[in-house]
């Protein structure tokens, strides 16, 4: 799943490193939200409270963890839009390491939501063609 999708490249932080010299697990969920945030604002997605536009909310993430990520280093976020539903879609997310093994597998099922009416919103066929674009 390395080629094609939308990718991050990431500079592990001597801080989120733990008590047992490796990345802090929550920290594998901060480098999903930071490819997250990117992929939807380029896929046109609200991503500040001062758009006027639909934003999104996160109604379900999932990590399955494959290998410890260590400092000093660097991981590479590959994120694809594997389904697109009415209002919601998925985001299949792979973490890898600086030698290119994976390191975790995460998935997060995103919601279209319009801040100003407090409603989920249907994705427009000009929004759902670019999610098309991040499989």
């Amino acid at each position: 799943m390395k080629s094609g999708g939308f990718k991050k490249d990431i500079e592990i932080d001597w801080s989120e490193i733990d008590a047992y010299q490796h990345v802090n697990n929550l920290t594998y969920f901060k480098y999903v939200q930071s490819a997250r945030v990117d992929l939807c604002a380029q896929a046109g997605i609200a991503i500040s409270s001062q758009s006027t536009g639909p934003g999104f909310m996160v109604a379900r993430t999932e990590c399955d963890f494959k290998a410890a990520l260590n400092y000093p280093g660097a991981v590479e976020v590959v994120s694809r839009i594997t389904e697109i539903g009415e209002s919601s879609f998925q985001i299949a997310h792979l973490i890898f390491d600086q030698t290119g093994m994976i390191a975790a597998e995460l998935k997060d099922v995103l919601v279209l939501f319009d801040f100003a009416t407090n409603k989920k919103v249907a994705i427009s066929d000009e929004l759902r063609e670019k999610l098309i674009g991040f499989r």
